[in-house]
Formats: C-alpha cells, sequence, structure tokens
C-alpha cells in the first residue's frame, strides 16, 4: 500500500512540473499563424458539423473545433491564450490519467512510471502542442485512451458488461469522429491487439466476439468520417502545393536521402524530445540480453502502435504532396514514452524478483549495462540541472 502511494505521490510530482513547463512555455508566446487561422475560423455563429465547413485544421473534422467554441465564444475576441488553452489543458491532465491507468496495467516497478512521465513531462514538443490553438495536443490522449481501451477490449472482453462495451464503442467512435488521424489511431491500436492475442489459446473466440462488437463500431463510425474525408474545405490539390512550392521535405530529411538521419530524427529526436533523456534508449540494446518475458509483444506494439502509423501518414504526406510535419504524428510521443517506460521496468523487475531472475552471462551483460546507462543518465541529467541553475 506504501508503494502505490509512493507512486502515485511522484506521478502527481512530475505532472505538476509537466504543467508548469507548458504554462511557462505559453506564458512566453503569443498565438502563433495556425492558431490565429483556427481562432477566425472558430469566432462567429456556430458552423453545423454536417456542413463539413473549415473548422480551423486542414480538415473538415469538427472534433477540435467543437471542445473550443464555448472558450472561444468567451475568449476569443481580445485573443486571450490563456482562456483558450483551458480545454487543452484538461485534455492533457486526461492524457496524464490515461497514461497513469495504462502504467497499472503494463508496469511492475516505479521505474516504469518515473520513465514514461519523465519522457512526457520534458519532451518539448509535447510541451508546445499541448496548450497550442490546435488539434494535435487532444490527438496524444486521445491515442492513450484509444489504446487504454482497445487493449481492455481485447485482454478482458468475456469481463465486460454491455454497458461497458457501449463506453468503449462510444469512445473508438468519437476518437474517429475527432480528426482525420483517428482512424489510423484506432485501426493501429486494435491491429496490436490482434497481433498480441494470437498466442492465447482462446483466441478464435475472442477475435469472434471482439470482431461483431467492431463490426457495430466501424458501422456507426465509418460512414460519417467518410463524409468529412472525401471533402476539401480548402480546395487545395497535390498541384497546387506543387505549384506553392511545397516539398514533402522540407522539414525533415528525405529517408532516401540516408535512411538512419531521417530514422533517428523522425522517432528519437522527436519522440524524446529532450536530448538530456537519450540515455533511456539504451533500453533498446540492453533488452538483447534481459531475458524478459513478452519481449517480441513489447516491440510488436512499437511496431504497430508508433512506427506504423507514422509510415502510413508519411505515405499520405507523399500523396497529397504536403508537408511531413512532426505535429502529424507527435500523438505518437506518450506512446513511445509508455514503451520507454514498459522496457526499463521489464528489464529492471527481471532483476528484481526474486521468481523469474535468472543470472546466466547473457544476462549479467544486461544488468552491467543497464547499471552503466541509468548512472551515465543520472550524471548527465544532474550536470543539466546545475548547469541551468
Amino acid at each position: 500500500m506504501l508503494q502505490k502511494y509512493l507512486r502515485l505521490f511522484i506521478v502527481v510530482l512530475i505532472c505538476l512540473v509537466a504543467i508548469y513547463l507548458r504554462f511557462k512555455h505559453l506564458a512566453g508566446r503569443e498565438l502563433w499563424n495556425d492558431e490565429l487561422f483556427q481562432l477566425s475560423q472558430t469566432v462567429g455563429p456556430f458552423k453545423p458539423i454536417w456542413s463539413r465547413a473549415t473548422y480551423g485544421d486542414m480538415t473538415c473534422f469538427p472534433g477540435d473545433y467543437l471542445i473550443t467554441y464555448p472558450f472561444v465564444k468567451i475568449f476569443g475576441p481580445d485573443k486571450n491564450k490563456w482562456g483558450l488553452a483551458i480545454p487543452h489543458f484538461l485534455m492533457t491532465i486526461l492524457g496524464f490519467y490515461f497514461l497513469y491507468q495504462l502504467g497499472q496495467r503494463h508496469f511492475k516497478t516505479i521505474w516504469g512510471y518515473v520513465i514514461a512521465f519523465s519522457v512526457v513531462c520534458l519532451n518539448q514538443y509535447l510541451i508546445f502542442h499541448s496548450l497550442e490553438l490546435r488539434p494535435y495536443g487532444v490527438l496524444c490522449t486521445l491515442a492513450l485512451a484509444a489504446f487504454y481501451y482497445t487493449d481492455i477490449l481485447w485482454r478482458e472482453n468475456r469481463k465486460l458488461t454491455a454497458g461497458q462495451k457501449c463506453w468503449i464503442g462510444f469512445c473508438l467512435t468519437a476518437i474517429i469522429w475527432f480528426h482525420a488521424f483517428g482512424i489510423i489511431i484506432v485501426l493501429c491500436s486494435l491491429f496490436y491487439g490482434l497481433l498480441a492475442q494470437r498466442t492465447n489459446p482462446e483466441f478464435k473466440s475472442i477475435f469472434k466476439d471482439v470482431f461483431k462488437f467492431l463490426l457495430i463500431v466501424f458501422l456507426v463510425a465509418m460512414p460519417v468520417w467518410l463524409w468529412f474525408v472525401s471533402a476539401n474545405p480548402l480546395k487545395f490539390t497535390r498541384e497546387t502545393y506543387l505549384s506553392m512550392g511545397i516539398n514533402t521535405f522540407t522539414y525533415i530529411a528525405n529517408p532516401l536521402d540516408g535512411f538512419w538521419k531521417f530514422f533517428n530524427r523522425t522517432v528519437f529526436y522527436h519522440l524524446i524530445g529532450f536530448k538530456q533523456l537519450y540515455f533511456l534508449l539504451g533500453i533498446l540494446v540492453i533488452s538483447i540480453f534481459v531475458p524478459f518475458k513478452e519481449k517480441a509483444r513489447k516491440f510488436g506494439f512499437f511496431l504497430t502502435v508508433i512506427l506504423l502509423p507514422i509510415a502510413i501518414i508519411l505515405s499520405v504526406d507523399l500523396i497529397n504532396g504536403y508537408w511531413f510535419l512532426i505535429r502529424q504524428y507527435i500523438y505518437t510521443a506518450p506512446l513511445f514514452a509508455f514503451f520507454l517506460g514498459w522496457l526499463w521496468d521489464s528489464a529492471i523487475n527481471y532483476y528484481l524478483d526474486k521468481n523469474s531472475r535468472k543470472f546466466t552471462p547473457r544476462s549479467m551483460i544486461g544488468l552491467v549495462l543497464l547499471m552503466i546507462c541509468a548512472t551515465a543518465g543520472i550524471i548527465g541529467l544532474a550536470l543539466r540541472i546545475f548547469s541551468v541553475g
């Protein structure tokens, strides 16, 4: 019980630091062009969602418009950035809640929470997008929610009541309707759950039940999603973007010019978003030597819920001729933080659990690497803190 309260105390403390950093960043800047455009599209009379109008994003999806409209109605004319940030602040808090709930389902030690929340807390791109008057910070929370609910759906399907299934169906439908990326978020989480359950002896029965449930969800969700995605509010085409001199890889390296440079920048640099936490990537090597359970499933999460969406979004940008931008896949950053926390938690728990650990030459190499990586990281963070002071 004491460990539970200590864990909650540390998580709340990190979240308070995260909130402080986000408000500090907002205090040091004014609304930028894209936010002003969304504000201009949100003020005025309420736009019916079936009109497929421009709600401030490059699509007709009204999700962010609906949650910000009441606050824009109150604070919009004076461009009060603090009032306009309220709905996104609330969604950020909700994201912390879902990350904590995921930790309760998958972490065995306190270190999983510390690592996952520290990455989310300090990621400079999450700090910016969390309170931005744009939909991308909300997508971070929806991505965590989608994985949380699909995880429950696959793993506890037979225990769910009719009311709980209705709630999960409602949440997944709302995520799909919120933004064009909603369908990617939901499908990739479902795909991971499908692969993770393949080894379950009762897989066929579970798949049958989940398939029936999802059939109803997508019969409701997809017509509306297709209705929104088929519109083009700004009337821009691939030829339009080409005539404007827009290149997909203006801001991010082309993988054909160097795949590692592209991968490192897109995944590690952006999804960690704080150089002093790069030492946490050492777990990717350490995991080779530490024989913790369900290793393939954990790396499968990385491939299906993090890398696959990025590849899909890049493909869509290439087809449409639009820029490939970090904001488009920033929602995978909290999932990547959870992934790193999950790996570190599994490795540390392997050595702490007397019933599962085995000191073999291979596992000893992993232990040494883990201690070196953690020590170097702590020293690096300490030097960073003192240098700022």
